[in-house]
């Protein structure tokens, strides 16, 4: 019967003798089949739950928990609602015996990024569990360089001294790019230079000082050391030390392939073997007497060092034990500027890409401002290997568009130039696939199935990146113009060099940019650009067949030819051409040209006094022979529009 006062039925209560081993309470209960019935299912035994675990914090600080039983209170605290004393008993017991499993990790740190607002002194709570156990390494420093941008999102006061701890402890070169780092600053400023911030700053601070202001350089190690050890962190200390795992975190290993290139390590070693330098090899037989005697390290990266171990990778392929080596060394530590330049050069010799590349740049670039380590970027982009459009857009187009539209002139038109390369790449191993041997170490990618479809996708995204360039930085922006325009013209060269279907026609927007510029360079490369459309792209598409299914570029192309003819050259008597506004004076030569000319006349009026001239007063000649000496390419699509409409 249900009292008065209740407000309904209380859940089934179970009760049963418990026994003495945490693990046989768990069993007892049935705690594994609750949770996946469902976390409500929990409420019927939490209160023996709750007493049973009361009754031996002290047996468990002793003996630690077992990782069955480890997981479970793991789920518990991350599914089951209850109240922040019951969750603080589960974070008293939870100490492990050996290093916590990856999936139990990302259950605590994702409950953190989940409740940081609505729960933050509990987050702090779980937040003050962790640090020990990253401070003695319990938990796979991996699972923490995960979460870290998203810990390091959810800096707010009430979470600070934890996670700054834990931030600290886990800071790594690869995370520390200069828009977190004027983040932190800003944010302790605005904390008035709270500690604990300080900590990430200093620590930083060591890895990258040209990055964190000065003031944070140099500080008194007493002000950031750990301070008093609590009693949990002396448990956990123990629990590492009782598990082997205490000491990678006093004295770190330097893994092998995380230094600048390692040093060749032979799996046997023959004495009277003397390798000649490679600037001694004087001619290909020695070189391949070299390949020869060459013995394989036990760390295939360290191939890279000589031009034998090289030349080895370039004839036979890379080897597995080669792509496991550079995977290690890209993804588990922030690999040196020595090895990016050393596979980047590997990059240039071989005409594919190589795998592990591809993961560790999309990782890179989730958190890249821009202009931190760009040489990974740059370097790397050009020959990338990936299996399709999706996927390359997804790990790595559209976090470089993020970076793009955030970041300066600058800036994009470095990342236009990567993408160029990787597209001229990209038409390169489609072109000579039926000539060059597949790698047997490495799958052809699929894209090569349909390569023509995804390097129009790949064209067509970087269109739209520099579109939304144009669109935030304005008409104004001369260099980003200029370098769409010089993109296009690389694109057509390509397509009449490698006979691709293919064509893109210069976007209106970009075109009319490029003729109220007011600037010579890029109008002369737009004029270039129109004449090798209709000199060279339009007759190689009449010849191969192919026009019928470029009608429209073909009329765009000719529409933009006829207009740009008039902007520059046509008489226009007294009249302006519908809808153009320009507030210049009137240009009127002596001879049947007109009496004005919109496009040519800022650039005349600029250099009247280098040809000593008054431009109203030159012939019509006389201003041809100005335009071949200044911007040629102007001149010669003038002269080409003159006798293209004789001929019509």
């Amino acid at each position: 019967m249900v009292p008065p006062n209740s407000k309904g039925p209380r859940p089934n209560r179970i009760r049963v003798d418990m026994p003495a081993n945490l693990e046989d309470i768990f069993e007892k209960l049935a705690i594994e089949e609750r949770l996946d019935d469902g976390p409500e299912s929990i409420e019927a035994v939490k209160e023996l739950l709750e007493l049973a675990l009361k009754e031996r914090v002290d047996e468990i600080w002793d003996d630690g928990l077992q990782p069955r039983s480890f997981d479970i209170l793991v789920r518990i605290f991350t599914d089951v609602q209850s109240d922040k004393t019951f969750r603080c008993l589960i974070l008293d017991c939870l100490v492990p015996i050996e290093v916590i499993s990856d999936k139990s990790t990302d259950q605590m740190i994702f409950w953190v990024i989940c409740n940081c607002h609505e729960f933050p002194i509990e987050c702090a709570e779980v937040l003050r569990w962790l640090t020990p156990m990253v401070r003695f390494n319990m938990v796979n420093p991996e699972s923490i360089d995960r979460r870290y941008n998203e810990l390091l999102k959810r800096l707010q006061y009430p979470l600070v001294k934890g996670l700054s701890e834990i931030l600290r402890l886990a800071a790594k070169p690869v995370f520390m790019t200069k828009s977190n780092i004027n983040l932190l600053e800003k944010f302790c400023e605005d904390q008035l230079d709270d500690v604990h911030i300080k900590k990430i700053l200093g620590e930083y601070a060591k890895h990258v000082p040209h990055l964190v202001d000065r003031k944070y350089h140099f500080v008194d190690s007493q002000v950031w050391g750990n301070g008093k050890s609590t009693d949990f962190d002396k448990v956990v200390l123990a629990m590492s030390i009782r598990a082997r795992v205490e000491s990678s975190r006093q004295v770190p290993t330097h893994h092998i392939l995380c230094r600048d290139l390692p040093s060749i390590e032979y799996q046997k070693r023959r004495k009277d073997e003397n390798l000649k330098k490679i600037g001694e090899v004087k001619s290909m037989i020695e070189l391949g007497r070299a390949l020869e005697r060459l013995q394989m390290p036990t760390n295939e990266l360290a191939l890279l060092q000589k031009e034998e171990g090289i030349m080895m990778i370039i004839v036979n392929g890379p080897s597995h034990n080669f792509l496991t080596s550079l995977a290690k060394a890209l993804l588990c530590e922030p690999p040196t500027k020595t090895i990016i330049a050393a596979i980047s050069g590997l990059l240039d010799l071989l005409s594919y890409g190589l795998p592990p590349v591809t993961p560790f740049l999309s990782n890179f670039l989730i958190c890249w401002d821009g202009t931190h380590n760009e040489e990974y970027v740059y370097s790397l982009l050009p020959k990338l290997y990936f299996h399709d459009f999706k996927e390359l857009k997804r790990d790595i187009l559209d976090h470089l568009m993020r970076v793009f539209v955030s970041s300066s002139v600058e800036t994009k038109v470095k990342i236009l130039d990567s993408l160029l390369l990787l597209i001229t790449h990209m038409i390169a191993v489609d072109r000579r696939r039926g000539n060059v041997a597949v790698c047997q170490t490495i799958p052809s990618p699929k894209w090569i199935i349909e390569s023509d479809v995804t390097i129009a996708s790949v064209i067509e995204y970087v269109i739209e990146m520099w579109k939304q360039g144009l669109i935030l930085d304005g008409p104004k922006c001369t260099l980003l113009i200029l370098k769409s325009i010089l993109f296009y013209q690389k694109l057509n060269t390509l397509i009449l060099q490698c006979g691709l279907p293919l064509f893109f026609v210069i976007h209106q927007s970009l075109s009319c940019s490029a003729l109220i510029a007011k600037n010579h360079v890029v109008l002369n490369e737009l004029c270039l650009l129109i004449l090798q459309y209709k000199q060279s792209l339009i007759p190689l598409f009449e010849q191969k067949g192919w026009l019928g299914e470029y009608e429209l570029e073909v009329e765009s192309v000719l529409a933009l030819s006829d207009s740009t003819f008039k902007y520059l050259w046509e008489c226009v008597g007294g009249e302006r051409p519908e809808n153009f506004h320009m507030t210049q004076d009137e240009f009127t030569p002596n001879d049947s040209i007109g009496l004005e000319h919109l496009g040519l006349y800022p650039f005349l009026s600029g250099i009247a006094k280098e040809i000593r001239r008054n431009p109203r007063e030159m012939t019509k000649n006389e201003l041809m022979s100005v335009l071949e000496s200044f911007i040629s390419g102007v001149a010669e699509f003038i002269k080409y529009e003159e006798h293209d409409q004789l001929r019509h």
